[in-house]
């Protein structure tokens, strides 16, 4: 009898096990919050969890196996609600976030553990309150630790001279919480005004109209840290209180952003990062890591040959702080910003009568690094407003005269017809004419891309990525191939939207390469509406409505990703038209998506330079050197099988950047 009574409790604890089992596995594999089924009410005469487990045990093995439980019972009362209806959603929502609460949980634990292995071989709880570990730029870390990588005491970073580059420290509590967190780092020989910090935030992301993500937390603005001490062997950054706490369950990367001089020697250059931070009970701890920075002998060039028009709004920027104007400080500072990630300051919707940066500013930004810059958007007036027209004449020809006068007419070129559908050629073609007559050295350059019907009209085609065709017909030696992307295309092609893994805003630019592509435009940078202060903002619109308007701002407080949507009512494009941030006194956040834009075009620099070593090779018929470098040229491209589709392999990208780096430096 002990024996049978035995075996009974087995089975029983089994059945028990294989419907938690069961219950957890399909919670994990559907898209639960996307699901039709927490938007279903279904209606039973009477419902009991209890019952329903009980029957079925005595269908199956003619007995009572699954006893009554309290808590099971207190569920099936829960969802059951008025008329008998079932409404799923808010406890489903529950139990997973119950389930993933312990998933992450686990997370932590192996983390921790793993730390203590590399650093702290005796600690426990008490004396190691957090753990560090160091990344490259290419990741996004999850706020509630979904992807934590094994920690390391070490990383390698490979750079050229003339290069922008960043590290993130990824810092991960083991106590209840931990603040006043503050960055050091020792003996990097760089100069130090080249160098900044910048708390790694998050963004809340949710009602996505591309197919694919789930709504919630996703890392990408970057708030700037303070210099707290400058010495010559230290520099120190300390953040905000807000910005320096982090709870227990929680993750969050620090980053450095820091500049290779082209006068750094080449060779390795070792440094150390120690984060510091307090617990509770005001005890405060240090972790450190190394550095590793390998600087090859090749320097990247002052201005980038993938010529860029990433459109900034000054209009909406004054908008956002309430302003009448921005003072000639500020606009250098906002341009400075722009260059530092290859972009050159430009507006794309200004209208010809004005222009962005103002003209008198183009003579410095040219001198800092501009190759290209916009006279002002053209679009279609009747001939019959003759006013207008002559306006614009008036306007483009003394715009001319004062670019020639400064020699730098060949910088200009004037954007216009966004988007032209085949209805607008004809129009087009006679604001084209217009512009040609006045000065055909300056190219017209338009969204379309490339068809007969335009042919002698458009002088840059610039093609969203999903309609671009390696059939294309041939173009005429003066005209040019550009690229874009906006709310479209969605995965598998590349594109900036915040949920996207961190990899497609820079491989993007190594499909660029690829097809030789030759510029790349994108339509805003600073779509920032939906984080206003305007009078129709609403809960769906931005989940922190109220504390915005009781004039709170980021970072005080968190940042909704909404960015676009067509119209009233539809989805969002998280992050579409939005790659910076506004930060205090004026002054540009950038985003982990745009840092990765930055590595993005000095990869496609860098690969440039291989093509051009290519064609000096050929000229002096080495065809053994020729060989090795396109059959590095072709593994590369094994990222980008097509214009339409990528590898996300973050680890193989930069291990082919360290070879495109030492072969710069070999030849």
């Amino acid at each position: 009898m002990a024996s049978k009574q035995k075996n009974f409790l087995t089975t029983k604890q089994f059945c028990k096990y294989a419907i938690a089992i069961t219950v957890i596995l399909f919670l994990l594999s559907i898209d639960y919050k996307n699901s039709n089924i927490l938007h279903l009410n279904i209606t039973f005469n009477s419902y009991s969890t209890n019952d329903f487990f009980k029957n079925l045990s005595k269908k199956i093995w003619k007995n009572d196996l699954v006893e009554k439980n309290q808590i099971i019972e207190n569920f099936s009362k829960n969802i059951l609600k008025d008329n008998n209806k079932i409404q799923l959603k808010e406890n489903l929502n529950g139990i997973v976030s119950n389930l993933h609460h312990n998933v992450n949980k686990n997370n932590f634990m192996r983390f921790y553990k793993n730390y203590l292995k590399i650093h702290h071989k005796k600690s426990n709880y008490t004396n190691t309150i957090f753990g560090i570990t160091p990344m490259h730029s290419i990741f996004k870390i999850d706020k509630y630790g979904n992807n934590l990588p094994e920690p390391v005491n070490k990383i390698e970073i490979n750079v050229c001279k003339g290069e922008w580059e960043s590290t993130q420290i990824l810092v991960v509590p083991f106590v209840d919480s931990i603040y006043n967190i503050k960055i050091d780092i020792h003996g990097l020989d760089l100069y130090y005004q080249e160098v900044e910090c910048f708390s790694g935030e998050y963004a809340y992301c949710d009602n996505s109209a591309y197919p694919g993500v789930k709504e919630g937390w996703f890392a990408d603005p970057l708030a700037p840290a303070e210099i707290d001490t400058l010495q010559k062997n230290l520099l120190r950054f300390k953040f905000s209180p807000n910005l320096s706490m982090i709870k227990a369950g929680e993750s969050k990367s620090f980053w450095l952003n820091y500049h290779i001089p082209d006068n750094v020697n080449a060779g390795k250059y070792n440094f150390e990062i120690i984060v510091s931070a307090q617990a509770d009970n005001n005890t405060t701890k240090y972790e450190k890591i190394n550095v590793s920075l390998n600087v090859f002998d090749f320097a990247i060039p002052d201005v980038m040959h993938l010529k860029t028009a990433f459109s900034f709004d000054k209009n909406m920027f004054l908008k956002y702080y309430n302003i009448d104007k921005i003072s000639k400080k500020i606009d250098r500072e906002h341009y400075t910003f722009f260059l530092k990630y290859h972009l050159n300051p430009t507006s794309l919707y200004t209208d010809i009568s004005n222009s962005y940066p103002p003209l008198n500013d183009w003579k410095w930004c040219i001198e800092n690094g501009t190759d290209f810059l916009n006279l002002g958007y053209l679009n279609y007036i009747p001939e019959n407003d003759t006013d207008k027209l002559n306006r614009l004449k008036s306007n483009l020809i003394d715009k001319i005269n004062y670019l020639e006068a400064n020699n730098i007419l060949q910088y200009a070129y004037v954007y216009g017809f966004d988007e032209v559908t085949k209805n607008d050629y004809p129009k087009l073609k006679k604001m084209v004419k217009l512009l040609h007559n006045i000065d055909n050295r300056i190219p017209f350059v338009c969204t379309t891309q490339p068809v007969d019907d335009l042919k002698g009209f458009v002088d840059i085609w610039v093609s969203l990525t999903s309609n671009f065709s390696e059939t294309t017909r041939t173009y005429s030696k003066n005209e040019r191939l550009w690229w874009y992307v906006c709310c479209l295309p969605y995965y598998p092609y590349a594109n900036f939207f915040i949920e996207y893994s961190a990899i497609a805003p820079r491989i993007i630019f190594w499909q660029a390469s690829k097809y030789n592509i030759e510029g790349f435009l994108y339509y805003l940078i600073n779509s920032w509406t939906y984080n206003d202060n305007v009078k129709n903002l609403t809960f769906e619109k931005n989940p922190f409505v109220y504390e915005i308007k009781q004039g709170k701002r980021w970072p005080d407080i968190p940042w909704s990703g909404h960015s676009f949507r067509w119209n009233e009512g539809q989805k969002f494009y998280n992050g579409d038209g939005q790659l910076i941030y506004p930060g205090k006194d004026m002054k540009l956040c950038p985003s982990i998506r745009l840092i990765n834009i930055r590595d993005g075009i000095e990869d496609y620099e860098c690969l440039y330079q291989i093509k051009l070593l290519i064609d000096k090779y050929k000229k002096k018929n080495d065809k053994n050197k020729v060989k090795k470098l396109n059959d590095f040229l072709n593994k590369a491209y094994e990222l980008v099988p097509s214009y339409s589709e990528y590898i996300d392999n973050p680890d193989k990208l930069l291990k082919l950047k360290k070879e495109a780096l030492i072969i710069l430096s070999q030849y």
